[in-house]
Parts: structure tokens; C-alpha cells; sequence
């Protein structure tokens, strides 16, 4: 179902970045250290650079630059290369969500979503240069933090590896160093690289969930100002929608609160390549003594649902290769998968 076959909220301006896909997520911890172990040694994504000064780990598979952040929860604030703070002392106080970051094909793409955003007033919070990326971060509802993003290097091996545990970003105005480039730099055919021993071996984070106070104004935010696509919606009894980017995948997941639900980050998703690898998954979680706090299963996929040090949660899921294309996520969805549904 389209937005144009009811009735939305109006107030939220045309800007549309259009992002191809979810690229990563971006997660506050209250022990650097513990999450790190989680997302390293059970989850399977492997150290890409460590921003000391940032407090901040970068983890990748090799599907980009990362798929996963994470940055120590702390009542200072961080400062970037330029000297200017990054991070404020009340942003990054408490373990939780940083932001979801979505990646566009090129600088020019965003360079123009941020023209058409200032023409139309619609407020951008930060611009940052982070050398390996050019960025926007957005204000999106439910107090969630939204980032569009442009690859700026193929090489982010090479980048990282120069930069040795030097800081990354810098405040950014679109134009000042010449035009923006129109070339795409994001890995095309990515080289995953499993983590030995770890107890998944996932292919990307490709997966999102937020919870929402208004279904409705949420997925008109989503579609106009961050310009993904509404795939499907259900605004009967389950109020869910679920929105990708230009490559069609089911990139986010919006779950309108139910009762007193925190409102915001639900969980991420982590693709493992198949069943058997799922399975695999599973048989090493019990091995190594890993708590699968449920499972998910319906017509389109099969998955397990881990919890980090602070208590978020990571599904580790697979497609079911057998599942009929046509198969809507309304005709699989039961109370049990709702929160899941993705």
C-alpha cells in the first residue's frame, strides 16, 4: 500500500535524500570493553579501526567500512579532528541508540538532499567529514537520530590502517573543498571476512526496528525527508510499516507503541547467508553457552534473538529460500512475530 491510499500527516517537507540501503548502527555502551566482546566474539563482526580519543570501536565484515559502532557512554564531551565537539556531554550519557545511518550512491546525491533541505527549512543537526564519509545527520520522531551518508573512499582498509587511533571527523560545509563528487564509493562486491571462532558469521547489518509514538507521522518522515520507500503497512490492529531504500530490501521496521514500550530503538539485524548457517549458529550459542532469548520463525525467514551487555536486542536471522516472493509480511505476522517481523 502507498502513502496516497490514505490520509498522512502533512507537515514534514519534500526533501528526500533516497538512500540505496541501511548501512550501519550506531549504539551508546555502558562498558566499551563487554560490547565489544559481544559484537566481536558472539556476533562475529570484526575490529575495523579503534577511535581511542572517541572512545569508539568500528566494527566490519567487509561489507563496508562498518556495520556496527560502538561509542563508551560518558558524561564528557568528544571532540572531533577540528577541535569541536562531537559528541555532548548529554547526548552520550546513557547506553542506548546514536543513530541508524542509511547510505545514499554519492556525495553529489547528498549534497543535493542537503540543498533541498536547507531551501525547504527542514533542520539538519551536524555535517561531518569523517574521511571515510560525508554525512547529515537528521532529527527524526521519537527523539531517534537519523544519518545519510556518502561513501568517500573505496580504500577504507587503507584509510583506517593511516589513520592508526587518530580522530576521524571534522564539521563539514557542502562546496568548500570543490564539488561534490558524482562518482559511487561504496563497496560493490563486498569481500566478507568471518570472525574465527566467533559464535555467528552474519553478512551485514540489514535490518532495523524503531518503536513510535505516531505510526502515521513516523512513516511520512521516513518517506519524505529521509526519502526511503513504504514496502508495506498495517494501520489496523498491528499499526506496523515497514520502508526500504532504492535497492527494495526491508531496511526499517516501525512498530507503534504498544502500552508503556520505551519509544525508539527496538533492535538491528544482523543477515547470516542461510538456514544452515543459522542452525549452525544456534548449535554453537549452546555450546558456548550463550542465552537465545526467543526464536523467530515464519513464512520468509527464521531467527534467534540475542541480547548485548546493555540489554538491546540482536537478531541473527537467514531468508527461507522456499518462501513464496508473493507472501506479504501481514499474511505471516502473529502477535508472537510482530516485533520481529522484518
Amino acid at each position: 500500500m502507498s502513502e496516497t491510499e490514505t490520509e498522512t500527516p502533512t507537515g514534514w517537507p519534500e526533501v528526500r535524500f533516497g538512500p540505496r540501503r541501511l548501512g550501519h548502527v550506531n549504539l551508546f555502551v555502558g562498558d566499551l570493553d563487554a560490547s565489544f566482546a559481544f559484537y566481536h566474539d558472539v556476533c562475529g563482526i570484526e575490529l575495523a579501526f579503534d577511535e581511542t580519543d572517541l572512545l569508539a570501536r568500528f566494527l566490519s565484515n567487509g561489507n563496508s567500512h562498518h556495520d556496527v559502532a560502538i561509542m563508551q557512554a560518558t558524561t564528557r564531551s568528544l571532540v572531533g579532528r577540528d577541535g569541536q565537539v562531537q559528541v555532548s556531554s548529554e547526548r552520550g550519557a546513557t547506553p542506548g541508540l546514536n543513530h541508524f545511518a542509511y547510505e545514499l550512491r554519492t556525495e553529489a546525491e547528498l549534497v543535493a538532499g542537503i540543498e533541498r533541505a536547507r531551501a525547504l527549512d527542514c533542520t539538519i543537526d551536524s555535517l561531518y567529514d569523517h574521511l571515510i564519509s560525508r554525512s547529515a545527520y537528521l532529527p527524526a520522531p521519537d527523539g531517534v537520530e537519523i544519518e545519510v551518508y556518502a561513501d568517500s573512499t573505496t580504500d577504507w582498509r587503507g584509510l583506517y590502517a593511516g589513520l592508526a587511533s587518530g580522530l576521524m571527523s571534522a564539521r563539514w560545509e557542502p562546496g568548500a573543498d570543490g564539488p561534490p563528487n558524482e562518482v559511487p564509493q561504496f563497496t560493490e562486491v563486498p569481500v566478507h571476512q568471518p570472525t574465527e571462532g566467533a559464535v555467528a558469521r552474519p553478512l551485514r547489518t540489514a535490518r532495523a526496528a524503531l518503536v513510535t509514538a505516531q505510526l502515521d507521522e513516523a512513516i511520512t518522515y521516513y518517506e519524505r525527508v529521509v526519502g526511503l520507500q513504504l514496502l508495506e503497512v498495517d494501520r489496523g490492529a498491528g499499526r506496523w510499516a515497514i520502508l526500504g531504500g532504492s535497492l527494495g530490501q526491508p531496511d526499517l521496521l516501525l512498530l507503534e507503541r504498544l502500552a508503556d514500550e520505551p519509544l525508539g530503538y527496538h533492535h538491528v539485524g544482523l543477515e547470516l547467508a542461510d538456514l544452515a548457517e543459522l542452525a549452525a549458529t544456534v548449535e554453537r550459542a549452546g555450546a558456548a553457552g550463550i542465552p537465545i532469548e526467543r526464536t523467530v520463525a515464519h513464512a520468509k525467514k527464521q531467527g534467534i534473538v540475542l541480547r548485548d551487555p546493555d540489554g538491546m536486542a540482536v537478531e541473527l536471522f537467514a531468508h527461507d529460500p522456499h518462501a513464496d516472493p508473493s507472501t506479504t509480511y501481514a499474511s505471516v505476522v502473529t502477535a508472537e512475530t510482530r516485533d520481529f517481523l522484518t
